[in-house]
């Protein structure tokens, strides 16, 4: 039997209870298959004792009491399901304490507590996992409060420009703030890149090309007229390296770049622009630590080289349309606001499409 259920339910607790359902059914089941067998195992058993009793007179004796314990006895399958499901009714138990006296907006208050502890401090992002699965089921759950002006703000319908929705997304967030009352630099930021990657993966998909214009095949074109000179690398960081060099075979000899293009490549799976921002940030990153590491002098840290840097890993990454998802992360991220981290992160996403329109117009 279940436990009684408090207001908030974590996903683990909605999949636990999806399980003592499934397995109580498949229990009823098997039970109900066992017991017919049983009857017509007992009805053969009385067919056979009356023709034995029409030749021969003999009396017979029966335990009322371990008859039926036999007939209702569970199986050994049966032992395990119920077994398995006194387990998961246990487990339901122990998750419905943790949160017995938790509203849905003190549940999200701890929800958002758990993912700054789960934050990769050296990436300033944390992954999409189960805890971002659960802050989403919030927002879908209509018995929270904003539920509905989530619902109206995520309706297809609705989109009419990129600034108007990220105005209403930006508004909606930080009433959602106010009321948590959630203010520290740690809270508000990690509150951010959930709440941007629910609305996103709510809006997205009933409205790609709202969001993205896909030109797949512009900059690719052009990838054989690339060098090392016209997309801006510097040389005085890449080792061996001449001004007409593809930036292919320049970056086969440097892992960390080829790294930092298989980082920057994840940008096109994103549907959030704060999580393309992320993913720029990552690639800054090992771009910096690169830079650091060939060269002493103080101009290996200076935007115009790790910009240098960035243009030659996004020429050697499997980016399609890197001018279109950069875009994406430019317009649809607030103009004003963001952290210092993503403001230098947006920055790079500007200078990038700026290069790369630029590019493609020259030699298309």
């Amino acid at each position: 039997m279940l436990p009684p259920l408090p207001q908030f339910l974590t996903i683990k607790a909605l999949m636990l209870i999806h399980r003592h359902f499934y397995l109580q059914d498949k229990l009823y089941r098997l039970r109900c298959k066992s017991y017919k067998n049983s009857i017509t195992k007992m009805d053969e058993l009385i067919d056979i004792l009356i023709e034995v009793s029409k030749k021969q007179k003999f009396q017979f004796t029966f335990s009322k009491t371990n008859i039926q314990w036999n007939l209702l006895a569970d199986n050994d399958h049966a032992i395990r399901i119920s077994a398995k499901d006194s387990f998961t009714v246990s487990e339901i138990s122990m998750q419905s304490q943790l949160y017995e006296n938790f509203t849905i907006e003190e549940g999200l208050v701890e929800l958002v507590r758990q993912m700054i502890q789960s934050t990769d401090r050296s990436l300033s992002t944390f992954p999409d996992s189960e805890l971002q699965e659960e802050f989403d089921h919030i927002f879908n759950n209509p018995r929270f409060i904003f539920s509905q002006e989530f619902q109206e703000l995520c309706d297809a319908s609705k989109l009419s420009s990129p600034k108007h929705f990220v105005t209403k997304t930006i508004n909606l967030m930080n009433r959602v703030l106010k009321h948590l009352q959630l203010r520290t630099h740690d809270e508000v930021f990690i509150f951010s890149i959930a709440f941007f990657r629910v609305v996103f993966a709510k809006t997205f998909p009933s409205n790609p090309s709202f969001f993205k214009n896909i030109n797949e095949t512009q900059f690719r074109n052009i990838d054989s007229k690339l060098t090392l000179q016209n997309i801006g690398a510097p040389l005085n960081l890449l080792p061996d390296a001449q001004p007409t060099d593809h930036p292919r075979v320049t970056a086969q000899k440097i892992p960390e770049i080829l790294e930092a293009a298989k980082i920057l490549s994840a940008a096109s799976f994103m549907t959030s622009p704060l999580d393309v921002l992320l993913v720029i940030h990552n690639t800054l990153l090992l771009l910096k630590k690169y830079a650091a590491a060939v060269s002493d002098a103080d101009t290996s840290s200076a935007f115009e080289s790790i910009f240098g840097l960035f243009m030659l890993t996004l020429a050697v990454s499997d980016l399609p349309s890197p001018q279109d998802t950069f875009a994406f992360a430019i317009d649809f991220t607030p103009a004003t606001g963001l952290s210092g981290v993503l403001e230098y992160d947006k920055a790079t996403a500007t200078a990038a499409k700026i290069q790369t329109d630029a590019l493609i117009i020259q030699y298309s």
